[in-house]
């Protein structure tokens, strides 16, 4: 994957296909801009369900997002609605999500309210509680969910940014913003999204600050303190491994888990079972 306040008004969803036993293909009119998105509803949802909406990354799709993190095993077990929306189109002709980076700034896209609006739409349709709505994106979608729970702390009630960095002036605007539970994964040895950052915009997306510095702002911003520490290894050739830090906040029911990859790049070890990680970590939410 590469990185790189409009009123939206609605139309009725349009199904374009369905696949057997996966997600289904719909599309619907947000402010005259026809927006995609995958959608698993189990068979058997009950009222008030979960929402659970994954974001692909730069130059993604939808239908990539799905094949990278397939939660519908999961949803199917606990019962909770997936949706995975679609970026719009950039300069580039690439999908992608508006945060802010320097060669979309002049590019007016509002994904916070469409996202938002999208939850919102489905929560209606589908009987769910308002609640429960959580997000996890990867790259430029990671940096979406770090875009949301900056400027609606409010609907969202935890997040996974994964493989994300923190734009500055997201950084900046999200200073004295409620916290928002995070689980975050990022790679030491990223090579699209520095561990270290980009401060001097070498990269060219924009500012952003380092993976440390986005930690220890969730950490601070949760009123957090690190209670666990542990390590997942791979095979004895896998040159990669995992370590676990949980902080607990002694204030409120919030946790930052962070996922630091040694030695890893821009994505996960095979071995470590995402979504499985994820949901354990949504889950602790539910109302």
């Amino acid at each position: 994957m590469k990185k790189a306040f409009l009123a939206l008004l609605f139309t009725l969803p349009t199904l374009v296909h369905a696949q057997s036993n996966g997600p289904t293909a719909m599309k619907k009119v947000f402010d005259g801009i026809e927006r995609n998105y995958l959608l698993y509803t189990p068979q058997n949802i009950s009222k008030n369900a979960p929402l659970v909406m994954v974001f692909h990354g730069y130059s993604g799709t939808a239908a990539y997002a799905h094949s990278y993190f397939n939660m519908e095993r999961l949803a199917d077990k606990n019962g909770f609605v997936l949706v995975y929306p679609e970026g719009t189109i950039d300069q580039q002709n690439n999908h992608f999500w508006q945060v802010g980076y320097q060669g979309h700034k002049t590019l007016k896209i509002d994904d916070v309210s469409f996202i938002v609006k999208l939850a919102e739409s489905l929560q209606n349709e589908y009987q769910l509680n308002s609640a429960n709505t959580f997000i996890v994106g990867f790259s430029n979608g990671g940096d979406l969910c770090n875009k949301l729970i900056c400027e609606r702390p409010d609907f969202f009630k935890a997040a996974a940014p994964i493989i994300s960095c923190m734009m500055e002036d997201v950084y900046d605007k999200c200073r004295n913003v409620t916290g928002v539970p995070t689980f975050m994964l990022n790679g030491t040895n990223d090579n699209i999204t520095y561990w270290a950052g980009d401060m001097e915009n070498k990269q060219g997306y924009g500012s952003y600050h380092s993976t440390t510095t986005m930690l220890n702002f969730r950490v601070e911003q949760n009123e957090a303190e690190l209670s666990s520490s542990n390590t997942i290894k791979g095979d004895k050739d896998d040159k990669t491994s995992i370590t676990v830090n949980k902080y607990h906040s002694k204030s409120n029911k919030n946790q930052v888990w962070m996922y630091q990859v040694n030695n890893g790049g821009h994505g996960h070890p095979d071995y470590l079972n995402l979504e499985d990680h994820v949901w354990q970590f949504f889950s602790m939410y539910l109302d």
